[in-house]
């Protein structure tokens, strides 16, 4: 019995769900289908990929292509895409507002005709990409003017629609015209081509994420310059439309032949023809293997900033604005990279100089404290980072005034004898050995300049191009001369730097004061004298002598390598200090004192070294201080009181007086 009342309920409730199930299911089909209804097309889902409209026999068409709109009637043509997109989402998006069927138009008696819907004017169509076609036919407007009737093609029902929709395609068929002559945008061009019937052939070529003038010659081109002359094509919009083919020509034979000939006429009147055209540019973008044609030809009658022109392939003819043929007609100069040297400072590593057989090397190094440069050349010494990097400053920024070529038959290009040749590269190259200067190694990935000052400026050309001399301003290349290649320009002023605790001995020559010291091998910071053991090491001269050591930076640079050291006093030097250092090779650094400068300046050097430069009076006082004393002189204690002695010979106590003194005196002259 319960078991059967439980299937009762159980057969109930399913049969309950059933139902409102269905009921359900109903009301959101009823939903939508009046969705359905109050939309126009039916194309939700659908992209449409054709469009137009038919009035008074003329048929407008749109094709879409990937992501572009064309023209297909009255003329192929691109279309303007945002005028056409905005005529499709209108589409999409009307909606009916009131709807007369056809039972409550035969109650009133009316038909179609009193609509305006037996024989529209209007007709608007409409295709999807599964090839469903939709047309809607307009006809009158409502009696109150601001709606008009419609009808779907095959459906009698008849709606109204907002009065707007008549306004959705523009009179002027111009007005839905792509005005763009080239597409594309300056990031993705990747060539350029001007046929210039003026000023000749250019040619520039993207190159990874430079610009490369290719023709009438190989340089590096201005990527502003060519930046902005991208901006220029690719802003370059349609005045007017001047003439466009016939798309109604019969296809036959005598058709096609008149055809060619109305636009043969029509190219060679504007100047259009691939021979007569004052300009024809050729784009192309990236993944465009073609290239987009332009071409330019003669005035427009009538205007003074008008020009035809017309694209290639394309059967038709326009007006453009005339300021383009000077953007495209600029002298090869203007596009050419007018920076001499690549690159920031951070990307050069080595810098050579040169004039003649005198040759000077910078190379950068990797120090614990960051990076810094030395001299490799003409011998390896410490360099001041703070000049290199102002010399590298002003290399970088040195700019072409003027590319001479051959227009200057006159200016010649710089004298091997006494041009400098100016090299950076980003790093180093191998090591040139015993090599003279005409014969070292040049660094890959560098770019030498060969620079001569004349008395109307400074001539210089590139290396491997003396064919291609150009000018640089005079104002930037002051001091960018001879010195170049002295080491002193870029000797760093530290000359000698001692580690106290690494030196072992130290001998100090002078006229009033020769002395050596080493460092007791068993006491730690002690120190003697081995050649007089009877003198005694001031250990605070010692210190301060180390202290003033430390750090011997010059002055000023007097000269590198002199013929004659006597103009110094460094032929034969007034004093010298040399340090000895705990090593099994016994190196030591030798500074050289020669003559006093002024008062307060002295010439010196570091032996071997070759830098002649003027050190402080002051240092040198604390560097040729006595480092040894002589001992301080012996005293004899008083005896205590005691008992009195048997009275001596007073001749005995004289005489041993005498010696006593005699000795004392001997000790005092003791060295």
């Amino acid at each position: 019995m319960k078991t059967r009342n439980t299937l009762q309920l159980g057969l109930i409730v399913l049969i309950l769900g059933s139902g409102l199930y269905l009921l359900d299911e109903h009301l959101e089909r009823r939903q939508t289908v009046r969705v359905q209804v109050q939309r126009v097309f039916d194309i939700t889902t659908d992209p449409v990929t054709t469009v137009g409209f038919e009035r008074g026999g003329m048929r407008t068409e749109f094709v879409r292509k990937g992501e572009s709109w064309f023209l297909q009637e009255p003329v192929r043509a691109r279309a303007n895409r945002p005028q056409v997109e905005r005529i499709v989402t209108t589409l999409e998006n009307l909606r009916r507002q009131d709807t007369i069927t056809r039972e409550q138009r035969e109650l009133r008696e009316l038909h179609l005709a009193d609509y305006g819907l037996q024989d529209p004017d209007w007709r608007i169509f409409i295709e999807t990409a599964n090839g469903r076609a939709e047309s809607l036919h307009l006809g009158g407007r409502t009696p109150f003017g601001d709606a008009v009737y419609g009808r779907i093609d095959q459906d009698d029902t008849v709606f109204t629609l907002p009065g707007s929709i008549l306004g959705l395609f523009p009179d002027d068929l111009a007005t839905l015209r792509d005005r763009a002559l080239l597409h594309g945008t300056p990031a993705s061009t990747e060539r350029i081509d001007i046929h210039r019937r003026d000023t000749g052939f250019l040619q520039l070529v993207r190159r990874k994420s430079e610009w490369v003038l290719q023709q009438p010659l190989s340089t590096k081109a201005d990527a502003t310059a060519v930046r902005k002359l991208l901006d220029d094509l690719f802003a370059l919009r349609v005045t007017t439309f001047h003439w466009d083919a016939d798309l109604e020509g019969g296809g036959d034979a005598e058709s096609a032949a008149r055809l060619e000939m109305t636009r043969r006429g029509q190219f060679e009147t504007a100047g259009l023809a691939d021979d007569a055209a004052r300009l024809k540019i050729t784009v192309w973008t990236e993944g465009d293997r073609l290239g987009q044609d332009l071409l330019i030809g003669a005035d427009v009658a009538g205007t003074d900033n008008q020009r035809f022109a017309r694209r290639g392939g394309v059967d038709a003819v326009y007006t453009i604005p005339a300021d383009i043929i000077e953007a495209c007609s600029r002298p090869v100069d203007t596009f050419r990279n007018r920076s001499i040297f690549p690159g920031a400072p951070a990307d050069i590593g080595f810098v050579r100089l040169q004039q003649g057989d005198n040759l000077l090397e910078l190379e950068r190094l990797a120090t614990s404290g960051g990076e810094g440069w030395r001299l490799r050349a003409p011998l390896r010494a410490p360099a001041d980072t703070e000049a290199v990097q102002a010399l590298l400053k002003r290399l970088l920024e040195l700019k072409v005034a003027t590319f001479l070529g051959s227009r200057e038959p006159a200016i010649t290009t710089p004298s091997v004898a006494t041009a400098i040749r100016v090299t950076l590269a980003p790093e180093s190259p191998a090591d040139a050995g015993t090599a003279s200067a005409a014969t070292v190694p040049t660094a890959n990935g560098s770019t030498t300049l060969v620079l001569e000052t004349a008395a109307e400026g400074a001539h210089a050309a590139i290396a491997g191009r003396e064919d291609d001399p150009f000018t640089l301003d005079t104002r930037m290349t002051a001091g960018l001369d001879a010195s170049l290649t002295s080491p002193l320009r870029f000797r760093h002023r530290l000359m000698l730097a001692v580690d106290a605790m690494a030196v072992s001995r130290i001998l100090v020559a002078s006229p009033s004061n020769t002395c050596r010291v080493t460092r007791a091998p068993a006491i730690p910071d002690a120190w003697q004298c081995p050649d007089i053991p009877m003198l005694t090491v001031d250990p605070a001269a010692v210190s301060n002598l180390l202290a003033a050591a430390a750090r011997i930076e010059a002055g000023r640079f007097v000269a590198f390598m002199p013929p004659d050291l006597s103009v110094y006093g460094l032929g034969t030097p007034a004093a010298s200090v040399t340090f000895g250092f705990r090593t099994e090779e016994g190196i030591q650094n030798t500074l050289l004192l020669g003559n006093s400068a002024d008062d307060a300046w002295r010439h010196a050097m570091i032996q071997g070294h070759g830098f002649v430069f003027l050190l402080a009076e002051s240092t040198v006082d604390r560097l040729l201080q006595p480092l040894c004393t002589k001992p301080p002189p012996m005293t004899i204690p008083t005896p205590a009181p005691s008992a009195p002695a048997p009275a001596a010979a007073p001749t005995h106590t004289a005489t041993s007086d005498a010696e006593s003194a005699t000795k004392l005196k001997d000790e005092d002259r003791a060295p």
